[in-house]
């Protein structure tokens, strides 16, 4: 007999990996992403904000400045963006080109922190082309998937699962049974058709098993049923409305075992299950909040599941409003950090989930929809990461700024420690960074790059006498887990909307345009200031001679050039008891150079020259002064960078949009067809009570949607839903 599961508000992934590997002394840190829409149309903009939290105490942390969000297709990633996280809250948007093709996608999200863990945080995303050709998949033979839902099957034990049948025939029916290779039914699933089923099944030892498909017309098509473990352990929820049924099975431990049932970082339940025994927990013995049950075996490994006692707000607004109209509605919030969605609904995206609770928010019965099934894919295949005490600092967290890890090398290896790199971004004034080269070549720098562009940049390693090569790591994963993507599944009654849709975003991006994030120089504080140049040099109110090193021994009194072919620029100190011997930083156009190919360099191309002469220190590098020659074109001049140079691009971060309500939309005669009204990242509220959020409504009517999704100061998850109409005034 088929069991029924209904899963209250999350069902998450048990993961199965070794405790002892984990120092409970290490800090831990998690984000959680929250989305405007999980299906998305070519043209329109995937809204994004990022809650950096402390993994135990579910409260906000300043640990990391900076998250990484990427958005991955089945080709790999497509879009990638780094947040600037203000007091542990980011947003972000990426435009969804037409190159795209329609498919299943998924947004990943983690801190350069989380990468020692090798954890993230992920949403699949559903991607709609209206303008390349739809395959309707209707082929002659089905296609079948199955996901455990509580790690490995295991023979002889219970196991949860979810199927979903594809390329079946509009309205048609089937039936699922699964069989063994003699021929022994062990479970039949009844009335399977576009939406997938929820299931459980026992499967017995030393059997092989396969899934038998009829269609209503008696077509029968086989299936070989995933791999069945003889071995392992397997922690199985039942989550209802008002209580969870926990169950414990081992084929090696059969002995009492201790569930644990943790809220953050404190233990409020100590359960003993038997082996096969269901023990009953009732929800309103919790309290409210995100909870972990566990439970480890004789081996030491760990079953865990996650889930949310916090349920869904839904609330039907007794307010309808006129299209092209002011709007507002109240919303009682308590004081945390909330992001705010306003969109018109959409039966294409109504089985999509606010993710936001960690990490699936799903109301289970026993058939789902395909978004839902896609979301259990997704975190199905979600492993738990563990710090490994080897390898604690490999990522170091980004707490005071951007972080830039890179290597140099040369054909003789030796002699690498204590070399100097020095960063230039190029964007803005000034902006430099250095970092002193370990045993292995290795480096590590802080800077701030511009906000809200790319950013162009430049390295150079301080040593004339050999040749380098210059490589830098990426912070955003270049490797993931290995992804589902199934063919996105869309009926015909589809096809109205998914028109309608395009025809308004192609309105909307030819009348409008929303608002960019501009760069921003807020945050970066010129390393060097023009009032530190205690000496200045126009070279066109001087003779200009033909080599550069003329030019010093002509005039140029506040540095010389000696015969060193290694550090040939000596800067004369300010104060006269001082003595320079070490390498002055020498700057064509704020780009760090190679003094020796700087004295070839054409001196009729220089404008100017800056002289600092006091000693500098760029975090750990120290100069003996700074050189700074300008060029007259601002962009080097035609000067050849050397080979000990690398040229590269470096991703900005960017800061919290200002949202999509910030002004309101033309009164005119150009077509308003919005459908997101509002999108309001980082909704700071400081004192709980009634929140009033203000919007504009398009001309477009029907059902809308507001969207709260958060986190309190408590650390408590928010996720409320409340519904509304919007009606033409000359209809009423």
């Amino acid at each position: 007999m088929v069991k029924t599961l209904a899963i209250f508000v999350l069902l998450l992934v048990v993961s199965s990996t070794s405790f002892s590997q984990y120092p409970l002394t290490s800090k831990r840190e998690e984000i959680k992403l929250s989305t405007n829409t999980q299906t998305v149309f070519v043209g329109e903009r995937l809204h994004f904000s990022a809650y950096c939290l402390d993994s135990r105490t579910g409260k906000f942390t300043d640990l990391s400045k900076y998250a990484y969000v990427q958005l991955i297709g089945e080709d790999g990633e497509v879009y990638r963006k780094k947040l600037l996280l203000n007091n542990g809250v980011g947003a972000g948007d990426f435009f969804i080109g037409s190159d795209l093709p329609t498919g299943h996608y998924y947004l990943v999200g983690y801190t350069r922190w989380m990468r020692n863990e090798d954890d993230f945080t992920q949403i699949p995303i559903r991607l709609i082309n209206p303008f390349e050709n739809y395959d309707s998949g209707v082929e002659d033979s089905l296609k079948l998937e199955v996901i455990s839902l509580g790690g490995p099957f295991v023979q002889g034990l219970e196991n949860q699962a979810a199927l979903r049948l594809m390329n079946v025939q509009e309205g048609a029916s089937y039936e699922v049974r699964l069989v063994s290779d003699s021929g022994e039914l062990l479970t039949r699933i009844n009335d399977v058709s576009i939406d997938p089923k929820v299931f459980s099944f026992t499967p017995l030892s030393g059997k092989n098993y396969r899934l038998v498909v009829r269609d209503n017309s008696g077509k029968v098509s086989f299936f070989d049923f995933p791999e069945i473990a003889q071995e392992g352990s397997r922690l199985n929820i039942e989550s209802l409305n008002d209580r969870l049924n926990i169950s414990w099975a081992s084929t090696y431990d059969k002995g009492q075992k201790q569930v644990l049932v943790s809220r953050r970082d404190s233990v409020v339940k100590r359960i003993s299950v038997a082996d096969n025994q269901k023990v009953t927990l009732n929800r309103s013995d919790l309290g409210s909040g995100l909870f972990q049950i566990q439970a480890y075996d004789i081996r030491g490994y760990m079953s865990q599941y996650s889930f949310s006692n916090t349920k869904l707000s839904r609330q039907k607004s007794n307010q309808n409003f006129n299209t092209r109209s002011v709007a507002n509605l109240n919303q009682t919030l308590e004081k945390g950090n909330y992001n705010v969605s306003i969109r018109r609904t959409s039966e294409i995206n109504n089985g999509s989930n606010y993710l936001i609770l960690n990490p699936l928010t799903l109301d289970l019965n026993a058939s789902i929809s395909n978004a839902e099934y896609d979301a259990l894919m997704a975190f199905s295949s979600k492993q738990e990461g563990f710090i490994d005490d080897g390898n604690l600092l490999k990522y170091s967290p980004e707490f005071r700024g951007e972080i830039l890890v890179g290597n140099i090398s040369s054909s003789d290896s030796s002699g690498l420690e204590g070399k100097t790199v020095t960063l230039s971004i190029n964007n803005s004034p000034m902006n430099l960074s250095a970092a002193l080269v370990q045993s292995d070549g290795s480096f590590l720098m802080e800077y701030n790059s511009v906000e809200n562009q790319m950013n162009n940049a430049s390295l150079l390693v301080h040593d004339p006498t050999r040749d380098y090569e210059i490589s830098v790591v990426d912070n955003f994963r270049t490797v993931f887990p290995e992804f589902l993507f199934p063919r996105l599944k869309l009926d015909s009654a589809d096809i109205e909307e998914i028109e309608a849709r395009s025809f308004n975003a192609q309105v909307r991006n030819a009348f409008y345009n929303e608002p960019v994030p501009q760069p921003s120089f807020e945050r970066n504080i010129p390393v060097i200031r023009p009032d530190d140049f205690a000496i200045r040099y126009l070279f066109d109110d001087y003779t200009r001679f033909r080599t550069l090193k003329e030019h010093f021994v002509e005039y140029i009194v506040g540095a010389r050039v000696r015969n060193n072919e290694n550090n040939p620029f000596l800067l004369n100190p300010v104060f006269l008891e001082l003595r320079f011997e070490f390498r002055p930083l020498v700057l064509l156009d704020e780009v760090p150079v190679d003094a020796t190919e700087l004295l070839k360099f054409s001196p009729y191309r220089i404008k100017s020259l800056e002289i600092l002469n006091n000693s500098f220190f760029i975090q750990d590098a120290f100069f003996d002064g700074v050189l700074s020659f300008t060029t007259f074109d601002g962009n080097l001049g035609g000067f050849e960078l050397s080979k000990n140079n690398l040229d590269f691009g470096l991703n900005g971060s960017y800061s919290i949009e200002k949202g999509l309500n910030a002004t309101k939309p033309s009164s005119g005669k150009l077509p308003d067809l919005r459908e997101q009204l509002a999108w309001i990242p980082g909704l700071r509220v400081d004192i709980s009570g009634n929140q009033i959020i203000e919007f504009y409504t398009s001309d477009l009517e029907g059902d809308f949607e507001l969207k709260i999704e958060g986190i309190t100061d408590r650390g408590e998850v928010v996720s409320i839903v409340k519904s509304f109409t919007v009606k033409s005034a000359n209809n009423e």
